[in-house]
């Protein structure tokens, strides 16, 4: 159980990571407006 909660936070924190660094690239308002459609 505790093999999956550790598997499951660095996947998160892994697109957390790459989704912000694609956000300032594109700027805050492509950032914003993808947020809005998820």
């Amino acid at each position: 159980m505790l093999a999956v909660i550790s598997i499951m936070l660095v996947l998160m924190t892994v697109t957390f990571g790459v989704f912000r660094t694609f956000a300032e690239r594109t700027g805050p308002d492509a950032a914003l407006a993808r947020i809005q459609a998820v």
